[in-house]
């Protein structure tokens, strides 16, 4: 119980982003999906993904958890230049996310049960992306800046710093590119927590997908994700937990082209999780070329 107790204070402080409560990694596994590693031809896109979680599985959890609901809206604002960089077009992105968290009945101490907060901003300082015959990469680095508010166990801040690296592809097994197969690696490194003697390890996440066009501006495919932490923390109030999870679903992706906006809705069963939460994943996804 005193185990648990004091995991929970910790993880009130580390805060949380969607959909890994008491996770540690800033990003949320299972937001990208179909075609997850191709990224688009130059010019400026606005994408929101709006994300609803809800876990009531927790491997070991403390005792008195029960359910989580999630709900956050992520605007992102994506700029692909004309310039190259060995070959690959150059860009750069920037997200904040914001949204509401409701804990079933957290023990006194640990904070409000829900309410409303920013999370951490992402700045991603290099995008890059090769489009060759039948084969897409994509590249980059992304800097986790700790703007969100992250003392009270519903708010989406974590408190450090991170370093995000990307790289994936999407490759086209036939010439008209009607089917897809797609893998994106993201590694997470974190500074140490601001308010504690605790350095988070660092986060893999796998995320891919499988589709095919079915109908001109349509397509339907398989997607997943496995995230987990590849080391331990460090400190003298790190927890000796190794989190991970999976997630396995379908994915809906349709053009509206009377006003230039793709829409894709994605759904992930969770699975094999230890360490957080296990739950059911939903994500909405709106992108528009501006």
């Amino acid at each position: 119980m005193l185990k648990w107790l004091g995991k929970c204070i910790l993880c009130a402080l580390l805060g949380f982003w969607i959909p890994n409560v008491f996770s540690q990694a800033h990003y949320p596994a299972g937001v990208e999906g179909i075609k997850c590693a191709t990224l688009p031809s130059p010019g400026l896109y606005t994408r929101v993904y709006t994300v609803f979680y809800t876990g009531s599985e927790f491997d070991d959890g403390p005792p008195w958890f029960n359910r989580t609901d999630v709900v956050v809206f992520v605007p992102r604002l994506i700029w692909i230049s004309d310039w190259k960089l060995f070959g690959a077009s150059y860009g750069m992105d920037v997200l904040v996310p914001m949204g509401y968290v409701d804990v079933d009945h957290p023990p006194a101490g640990l904070g409000r049960s829900s309410g409303w907060s920013m999370g951490d901003t992402q700045l991603g300082l290099v995008l890059l992306g090769w489009h060759f015959e039948g084969l897409d990469i994509a590249a980059g680095y992304a800097l986790w800046v700790p703007m969100g508010s992250y003392h009270d166990v519903c708010d989406l801040g974590k408190g450090f710093w991170g370093h995000m690296v990307t790289l994936g592809t999407t490759f086209y097994p036939d010439q008209e590119k009607a089917w897809a197969i797609s893998v994106l690696n993201r590694y997470e490194l974190n500074h140490e927590h601001r308010d504690l003697d605790v350095t988070p390890g660092h986060v893999w996440t796998v995320e891919w997908g499988v589709s095919r066009v079915v109908k001109p501006g349509m397509e339907l495919g398989g997607v997943g994700y496995f995230q987990w932490q590849t080391t331990g923390d460090s400190g003298s109030q790190a927890v000796d937990v190794h989190e991970q999870v999976m997630g396995l679903g379908p994915e809906l992706v349709v053009q509206v082209k009377p006003i230039g906006v793709m829409l894709s809705l994605r759904y992930n069963y969770e699975l094999l999780a230890h360490g957080r939460t296990e739950g059911h994943n939903f994500t909405l996804t709106l992108t528009k070329r501006l």
